[in-house]
């Protein structure tokens, strides 16, 4: 009777301990986070950023009328995305900075989401502490349930569409050197109506990321949040889109990836829905190829 005691006690102490986790891993996640920060202007939110420690700013610009999107990253986000397949395309939190009706809305991607999603071997839980503490986090929103951490990282919209492993190779070139000499010509020239919004560098890695603002055709950003950028708050910090260039490779994720978990409640039909944008997907990948090749 005591063995069996002790088993049962054993037993329940180990189911115990199992339970947050358990709970952990089917915890709701949504992509964005709604800020609570009083400001009047992005100049202002950028002012705090810039003097906030460990944050460090990268490019910021505005994809369309009454949008500003602002990027960053920290020490956190640049180590563990580097540890991870390709994990370097989320090393950037993006922000948003939206008139909305004469007041500024401000929200940002959600780090735990997007790491997921992204397939991180480790969660960046002090850039989102930090986050929460200084954009004064509120409501996470994006999604009516939200996804849990499993099902984000075997995230795809439907039978048929790509996963996040499903990248695309755009072009290879000679070299490293040779593949960041092109994007950046390319993109100081404006080629393909497209503008480096930030470059981040992975020496350790071979690897360097950019973020990229598509200015024109049908998969400009522009086009993008007028036609499926319908709710409030706004989703807006779904933008820019990356390239990565490792070895000499460029690729970037599929674009029906990119925007679906971004809008993972997206309908099918009807108005801003996915049929509503059937042709960008076509259109940002296109744009993206013709930099890179």
């Amino acid at each position: 009777m005591r063995l069996r005691s002790k088993l049962l006690t054993t037993l329940t102490l180990l189911l115990a301990l199992q339970i947050p986790v358990m709970l952990s891993a089917a915890e709701s996640l949504k992509p964005f986070i709604q800020s609570q920060l009083p400001v009047s202007s992005a100049e202002e939110l950028m002012q705090i950023l810039h003097g906030t420690e460990g944050i460090k700013c990268l490019g910021n610009y505005s994809p369309a009328e009454g949008y500003r999107i602002l990027t960053l990253t920290t020490e956190e986000m640049m180590k563990l995305s580097s540890a991870s397949p390709n994990g370097e395309f989320g090393a950037a939190v993006r922000i948003l900075a939206r008139d909305s009706n004469g007041k500024l809305e401000v929200s940002y991607a959600n780090p735990l989401y997007w790491a997921n999603a992204f397939r991180w071997k480790s969660m960046p839980s002090k850039t989102d502490e930090l986050l929460k503490k200084v954009l004064k986090a509120g409501k996470p929103f994006g999604s009516e349930e939200g996804l849990s951490a499993s099902e984000l990282r075997k995230y795809h919209y439907m039978f048929g569409m790509p996963y996040f492993d499903d990248e695309i190779l755009l072009s290879k070139k000679s070299s490293q050197q040779a593949a960041l000499d092109h994007i950046e010509k390319g993109l100081t020239a404006g080629k393909a109506g497209l503008k480096k919004v930030y470059r981040l560098d992975f020496p350790a890695n071979n690897c360097t990321v950019f973020g990229v603002h598509i200015g024109d055709g049908s998969g400009g950003d522009a086009l993008i949040l007028k036609t499926i950028d319908l709710s409030t708050p706004s989703h807006g910090a779904h933008l820019p889109y990356e390239i990565l260039v490792r070895d000499g490779k460029i690729y970037t994720l599929p674009a029906k990836f990119r925007i679906a978990v971004s809008w993972p409640d997206l309908t099918m039909m009807g108005e801003g829905s996915f049929a509503s944008i059937m042709s960008a997907p076509g259109g940002i990948e296109g744009a993206l190829k013709s930099l890179a090749q």
